[in-house]
């Protein structure tokens, strides 16, 4: 981590996600979690994500879940994304109350490929990430408009409410999918 070549940085980064797998990866990522988030360069924070997540459901430990919570509000937009993807790659295990409180944040994003991307998440989790606060997150982004620029963001709402199974089976989701049926803006 002392390395300055953030190319350097991130390819070892990388490198050292694609040798080490299991608990055994878990431990090491945990103890050096804390380094990665506080790394000047961004690149670096989005590579640290990506890898978290392609270490899967067994990286889903305290330290991980809490840099990805800081990572989830990155500056950065691409970072954002990468932390969102991280967390829908970790599963279930992943969905805790920190986790989603970031993940609610993030549905209200100001770039849509962040909120593209934490729909996605949502739908990884499935029905563990069926919280009053993900459930109220996602009806306004349900809401049809008529700009054909959010068809991939519906998409992606819809997708994670279809995965969410019945815990998503309240009115306000329910309504906000017979709008989106029924919007005159969509052929």
């Amino acid at each position: 981590l002392r390395e300055q070549n953030s190319f350097i940085k991130t390819e070892a980064i990388r490198a050292m996600g694609a040798v080490q797998t299991g608990a055994t990866a878990a431990q090491v990522w945990s103890a050096i979690a804390p380094s990665l988030v506080a790394d000047t360069d961004s690149f670096t924070r989005e590579t640290a994500a990506d890898t978290f997540g392609a270490l899967g459901p067994a990286a889903a430990t305290e330290p991980i879940l809490s840099a990805l919570v800081h990572l989830l509000a990155d500056k950065e937009s691409a970072v954002r994304r990468a932390s969102a993807n991280a967390v829908g790659r970790l599963g279930a295990a992943a969905a805790t109350e920190p986790i989603l409180s970031a993940i609610v944040s993030l549905l209200a994003d100001k770039e849509e490929g962040a909120r593209i991307a934490a729909a996605n998440a949502v739908g990884r989790l499935g029905p563990a990430a069926a919280t009053e606060p993900i459930l109220s997150a996602l009806v306004p982004l349900l809401a049809p408009d008529g700009d054909w620029n959010d068809v991939y963001l519906h998409t992606a709402v819809v997708n994670a409410v279809g995965r969410l199974g019945a815990a998503a089976e309240t009115e306000p989701i329910l309504s906000a999918l017979l709008r989106l049926l029924t919007n005159k803006y969509w052929p």
